[in-house]
């Protein structure tokens, strides 16, 4: 038996099955791992206390994430051995179980619809896994359409990305709410003194002049609101609403944690994705009882704010925050690096996976390359760090690793078959 591992036919045998055990073992890794990511995805208390009513709507945002939630899910049941149908199966009640236990979780909402759009996620893992011995072993006019088709869908994604962030306004009826009831938050307790939009003096619970309101907007004037500070909140406490047609946002103020958080209409919004909110932390400065003053501007790409006319701040949004849009509220551009990077790289593997190092694949990075360079010109995004360049070489490394390890699994499967 140990002359087996000794002799050159041993040796052989036995990296085979130490290759065959590493195999395993990652395939066993993937099966707790991904699950428990969703897990902590899902099941993660929210900022209310509310819980336990089936939501009914279908979210744009919610209804991508979901769906995105649960493809490596899916593809991961093939590794493990399932059949499309009890894979399907398998990962259709194991999203029903996540919804009923939102049940019982702060802040989450149980949702049919969510349950669909998680298995629908899984049936593209599943489809994409595989289909993989076609689309990785095609004649070569196939797989260049395949490159080609990556690379511009990248470039798409990017483009979405920052078009999403354009500030849009909704129109009249203006109105404008101290204090006002918002979905996930909860109310203020200091006071509202008074606010302005430029020249524009805003009063509370009251249609505004649309024609002075519109030059205002279109003048990137200042939001300057008279406040005085109430108790420290430990959620994000709605200050100040200045909102239009059918009550969309045009400003939305909030204070919590000891942070201003605000928030601009934006083209995600009026499309039914998430618009992030800017958190700036300056209220350490300002004790409760205290009157302070917020000046709040446009600036291209983001938000600048001034605190007691002393103080200034800006956030600006870059391409690696596109994630952002289907995320959720929380947002905390101090702390940006490992997501935007992740969101970059995760934009690029399919063109990595699909792809062929040498020359050619040069040409296919120009469409993503132009996207990067050229959209923050456009004004709604900042020039990506370099950490947002690291990511995206990180995400065609990724890519072609994972091309090879299709291409060798789609391999041994026929060479067993």
């Amino acid at each position: 038996m140990f002359a087996n591992w000794v002799d050159p036919s041993g040796a052989l045998l036995g990296a085979r099955y130490c290759q065959r055990l590493m195999k395993r073992a990652l395939i066993g890794l993937g099966a707790v791992l991904l699950p428990a990511l969703v897990l902590l995805g899902t099941l993660t208390p929210g900022t209310t206390s509310d819980s336990g009513a089936w939501h009914l709507r279908m979210d744009a945002a919610d209804s991508v994430r979901n769906v995105l939630f649960f493809v490596p899910l899916g593809a991961w049941t093939v590794f493990l051995g399932l059949r499309t149908k009890f894979g399907l199966l398998a990962c259709l009640i194991f999203s029903g179980s996540v919804e009923l236990a939102q049940m019982w979780v702060p802040g989450r909402f149980p949702a049919p619809a969510d349950v669909l759009a998680n298995t629908a996620g899984a049936a593209i893992g599943i489809g994409l896994v595989r289909s993989a011995p076609i689309w990785l072993a095609s004649n070569p006019a196939t797989l260049r359409s395949l490159q080609w088709f990556c690379a511009t869908a990248a470039a798409f994604m990017l483009l979405a990305s920052a078009a999403l962030f354009q500030v849009v306004s909704p129109g009249f009826p203006y109105h404008c709410d101290y204090r006002p009831g918002v979905a996930g938050m909860i109310s203020w307790s200091g006071r509202v003194l008074g606010s302005s939009l430029g020249n524009l003096r805003v009063s509370n619970s009251g249609l505004l002049d649309p024609v002075r309101v519109d030059a205002e907007l279109a003048a990137r004037s200042p939001l300057r609101l008279e406040l005085v500070r109430g108790d420290r909140n430990e959620h994000d406490a709605t200050i100040l609403m200045l909102a239009g047609r059918e009550h969309d946002e045009v400003w939305l103020v909030a204070e919590g944690h000891d942070e201003i958080s605000l928030r601009l209409g934006s083209r995600a919004q009026q499309l039914g994705f998430y618009g992030p909110m800017l958190r700036f932390d300056v209220l350490d400065q300002v004790a409760p009882g205290e009157r302070f003053v917020l000046g709040l501007q446009r600036v291209p790409a983001g938000v600048s704010l001034t605190l007691n006319d002393a103080v200034s701040l800006e956030r600006v949004f870059t391409l690696g925050d596109g994630w952002r849009h289907f995320a959720g509220l929380e947002t905390d551009l101090r702390a940006r690096t490992p997501p935007n990077a992740a969101w970059l790289a995760l934009l690029l593997v399919p063109l990595g996976t699909v792809g062929r190092p040498g020359r050619r694949f040069a040409l296919l990075l120009l469409p993503p390359l132009v996207g990067l360079l050229a959209l923050p010109a456009t004004g709604r995004v900042a020039p990506s760090p370099p950490s947002e360049w690291f990511g995206a070489a990180l995400g065609i490394g990724a890519g072609f690793v994972l091309g090879a390890a299709l291409r060798r699994f789609s391999t041994s499967s026929a060479a067993a078959a």
